[in-house]
């Protein structure tokens, strides 16, 4: 089983610009998807 942030890191490279997340009428991309997720691993 690939852990979600390898999974998210994986489709960012493979499609940065394709929707990863869908609400409330707004899209986040993989590669947007992907820097989020870094950011808030690096936060304390």
């Amino acid at each position: 089983m690939m852990p979600i942030t390898q999974w998210i890191d994986h489709n960012a490279g493979l499609s940065p610009g394709k929707a990863a997340l869908r609400f409330g009428g707004r899209d986040l991309n993989y590669g947007d998807f992907a820097a989020l997720v870094e950011r808030a691993a690096k936060s304390p």
